[in-house]
């Protein structure tokens, strides 16, 4: 009965056979653990904005993010760890990603930096209330990726891809 039962939710386009957000949240997951990315940003598009568990919410948007890195799709990447960041400033994996982002991809220099100190900031606030919560590798990771950006702006590195392109011409 429970395999009939799923069968016909399954042949509902985007998840509309299911009625429960986690079970909606569980297609994407099994969509993204099978690598099917399409599939996670089509889904995970028509979901997002419905969904009012912040923890579902939280959980399809880092999906969408690695899927659109996943398939190169870029902009939806960077949207993705956008919304995360606005909704959850303290997500330090968003923050790195969209930091690797603005760094090797738009070139905005100022932006992973700002991105990466305030990462670090947050990191020394958490440690001095609550040391147990502050994983060193995150802390040490942001720390050489600000390192490595001062020094490339120290070098004269770009700031904004638009003054790059500008340069260029």
């Amino acid at each position: 009965t429970l395999t009939a039962s799923l069968s016909r939710k399954l042949e509902h386009e985007n998840a509309q056979g299911f009625d429960h957000e986690e079970d909606r949240v569980s297609l994407v997951r099994v969509h993204f653990q099978q690598k099917r990315y399409d599939e996670v940003i089509q889904l995970s598009n028509e979901l997002i904005d419905a969904l009012g568990d912040r923890q579902l919410r939280r959980e399809c948007l880092e999906m969408r993010a690695f899927a659109g890195k996943r398939r190169q799709a870029w902009e939806i990447m960077e949207a993705a760890w956008r919304s995360l960041l606005q909704e959850f400033p303290r997500h330090m994996e968003a923050r790195t990603e969209l930091a690797k982002h603005c760094e090797h991809r738009r070139r905005d220099l100022a932006e992973a930096r700002q991105l990466c100190a305030e990462g670090i900031a947050l990191l020394e606030t958490r440690r001095a209330t609550l040391p147990h919560l502050v994983h060193a590798t995150h802390m040490s990771a942001l720390q050489k990726r600000l390192a490595r950006i001062d020094g490339k702006l120290s070098r004269g590195g770009q700031f904004h891809r638009e003054e790059h392109e500008v340069r260029a011409d």
